[in-house]
């Protein structure tokens, strides 16, 4: 149940022959990862087992912050994996 995802997104930094990025060049490409990033995880899921195991129940015993104490903006932004420990 768990993958590493990576992009390499300073190709330049070590090839000399290279011309230099600038911060436009490395937004844009921040964004376009962004979006092969969530390809790739909705992928993933979509082809994830259907079981069940201990790690899908992780964060249950990893969430040690109280959950009166978790801020509304918190709950809002994480709800799809905190949801079920909210209560």
């Amino acid at each position: 149940c768990y993958a590493t995802l990576a992009f390499v997104t300073d190709y330049d930094a070590w090839r000399r022959e290279e011309r230099g990025v600038e911060a436009p060049d490395i937004l844009r490409l921040i964004r376009e990862m962004a979006g092969a990033a969530a390809r790739a995880v909705a992928a993933a899921v979509a082809c994830a087992p259907a079981g069940d195991c201990g790690c899908r129940h992780a964060l249950q015993s990893g969430l040690v912050t109280h959950v009166h104490a978790i801020p509304e903006s918190a709950r809002v932004r994480l709800a799809a994996i905190l949801e079920p420990y909210l209560k």
